[in-house]
């Protein structure tokens, strides 16, 4: 603003609290630039030249740091008296309508660091928002002045107001009943599909730029939009549109402005990342981890990569003959990078379907995350229940393919070893496994020849696959972690190709145990693993069969094990339960749906409210 001689501009979605600017006056402009060391800037009086010395600069800076937190302070205070709670946007004007700003096209730290150097004030502003916004509810939580559901309610809206960023976080917790209290798991489940919107108007504009080139070829004028969306997420919204020459379509908009602030939350996570690693200690590289969320994460803002991700996906599961899960169909002629246009399906949330049924989707879906991980090497990373649906055919069906990881072909072995070795509870192998994962930290792959921290490791692995509430299974476990650790220290880390596996299967295992409390994610992983082992003939395989079939016993060879009736007859059980997840459930009757409200209402239950 000192250097521009101008204004910061500071937007809302809220329609109750006007877009504020907070104007520099040309007087206290030049003087400011005076003081700074400058001439008087252009457009204020007459032209000057820049004379300009390192100290100058960083006093201008500093200037604009401090305009611009007076103009997020102002715009925060006008918003709390119209009683808001959607929060703010910034908007950088220099970039409107100028399209996606070079440095931040793709995930480059190098690049954001040339591009976040010159918005001091930005960077500042949203440092400050972060804390302040974040460290109030933590206040608040620490006093335990309000209830548990007011202070839930206050933790969404806050997650909301900070933008994409946390809204993921709060999707991944609201998936996790076992962990957080009843109240916030009904708040944060909001995140997932009814993040508050940005208004039709805009959404109008974006869809008349990006359709542009496509004249009357488009489905639709961007007037035609509905008034309002039918769901809103944390980087776009959804519009339900009817067409004569296409059927009924979803179209996803993006909202503006977004890859500006997730970049710009990406740049603070990282700059903090080596701090907070060496204040706890830890072996993991956080900036590793980091880098590798912020790849992808900034790559699911091209709604064209989502498009292919989905078909890409469709098409391999209709190479295995898995026709119980589909995606919705895209429609590449209308698809830009911020419009993604789809056809419609009609379905239900996943958490919506409870007993048998619910049951069932859990498994398909489980299976179809297992054959993204160990088969095509393309996970879909965002599995929470607001993208997950039944179809009224019966079908899974999996939407938002923008946030997608790879994983590579020697990953994917150590990984299906480890998961053989927990099926036959051969905890004595995990030790080994982990290494082969990368869990162990460069250094400290010793330790595990020591028996007794084998036999810990062991231990702990065999509570964390016995299912039910995480609570309870890291309670039970702590005794054996903290033996390790008095041996050897920190000895695990967490590789960085794995962050988004743990995050998709740490979703699809909170979502398994709100259907069933005892819900084991590692037994139900079983029926893809035989049927994997049954579609392919190699050493590995006879490897992974060979520790799942035969029962090794101290003293014994391995070749020398006998085989298991009991695990035999477990695996051919998998088996047959992979060929019914494999084809989809017949659709449920309407007589079938009208006995089982009959039903409810004969016990004095509430019939379930639609969504």
């Amino acid at each position: 603003a000192i250097w521009a001689g101008g204004s910061v501009g500071m937007s809302t979605p809220c329609r109750s609290v006007p877009a504020l600017e907070l104007q520099v006056h040309p007087r206290a402009c030049s003087r400011a630039c005076r003081v700074a060391g400058r001439d008087r800037p252009r457009g204020h009086g007459e032209p000057g030249e820049a004379a300009w010395s390192a100290r100058s600069e960083r006093s201008a800076r500093s200037a604009q740091a401090l305009l611009g937190c007076a103009a997020a302070a102002a715009h925060l205070v006008a918003c709390r008296r119209q009683g808001c709670g959607r929060g703010k946007r910034i908007i950088w004007q220099r970039h409107a309508g100028q399209g996606v700003p070079r440095q931040l096209e793709v995930y480059d730290p190098e690049s954001f660091q040339e591009f976040f150097a010159s918005q001091p004030a930005a960077v500042l502003c949203r440092s400050t928002e972060i804390l302040l916004r974040g460290g109030r509810w933590l206040w608040d939580y620490s006093r335990q002045d309000a209830g548990p559901r007011q202070l839930a309610r206050e933790l969404r809206l806050v997650l909301s107001q900070l933008g994409p960023s946390f809204v993921k976080l709060g999707q991944v917790l609201s998936s996790r009943a076992d962990l957080l209290p009843a109240e916030y798991i009904k708040e944060l489940k909001t995140l997932t599909d009814a993040v508050a919107p940005f208004p039709t108007e805009e959404a109008s504009i974006i869809l008349e730029q990006e359709w542009a080139s496509l004249g009357s070829r488009a489905p639709l004028r961007p007037g035609e939009l509905p008034s309002a969306p039918t769901a809103s997420a944390s980087i776009g919204q959804v519009y339900k549109v009817r067409t004569t020459s296409h059927g009924t379509l979803a179209i996803k908009i993006q909202r503006l402005g977004v890859r500006e602030q997730i970049c710009l939350d990406l740049f603070l996570l990282r700059a903090l990342a080596p701090r907070v690693q060496q204040f706890l200690r830890l072996n993991t590289d956080l900036q590793a981890l980091v880098d590798e969320y912020g790849q992808r994460f900034v790559a699911e803002l091209n709604y064209c990569f989502e498009a292919q991700n989905a078909e890409d996906f469709q098409a391999s599961m209709q190479k295995i003959g898995m026709n119980s899960v589909i995606v919705a169909k895209p429609l590449h002629e209308f698809t830009t990078g911020k419009v993604l246009v789809t056809q419609w399906v009609e379905g239900k949330r996943i958490d919506d379907a409870d007993g048998p049924e619910g049951a069932r989707l859990v498994g398909v879906a489980l299976t179809a995350y297992l054959t993204m991980l160990l088969e095509t090497g393309r996970l879909h990373a965002d599995p929470h229940p607001g993208n997950l649906l039944r179809t009224t055919s019966g079908q899974l069906c999996i939407l938002d393919w923008g946030l997608v990881t790879t994983v590579q072909p020697m990953q994917q072995s150590a990984i299906i070893s480890y998961i053989a070795h927990l099926l036959a509870e051969d905890y004595g192998a995990v030790p080994q496994d982990l290494v082969d994962l990368g869990f162990i930290a460069k250094g400290r792959t010793g330790a595990i020849q020591d028996e007794e921290v084998a036999r810990a490791i062991s231990a702990v692995f065999k509570g964390l696959a016995s299912g039910g509430a995480a609570k309870k299974r890291v309670q039970d476990i702590i005794p054996d972690i903290q033996s390790v650790r008095r041996r050897y220290g920190n000895i695990g880390q967490i590789p960085a190709y794995f962050a988004y596996i743990l995050r998709a299967f740490t979703v699809l295992e909170g979502i398994g145990l709100a259907i069933d409390p005892d819900y084991a994610i590692v037994s139900d992983c079983y029926p893809y693993l035989a049927s994997w082992l049954l579609r392919r003939d190699d050493a590995e395989v006879q490897r992974v069969l060979k520790s799942l079939l035969y029962k090794t016993m101290p003293g014994l060879q391995s070749s020398e094990a006998p085989l298991s009736a009991k695990r035999l007859l477990k695996f051919v059980d998998a088996f047959e339960t992979y060929a019914s997840q494999s084809s989809a459930a017949a659709p449920m009757q309407e007589s079938e749906s009208r006995k089982e409200s009959e039903e409810r209402e004969g016990l004095g239950v509430a019939p379930r409210a639609p969504r």
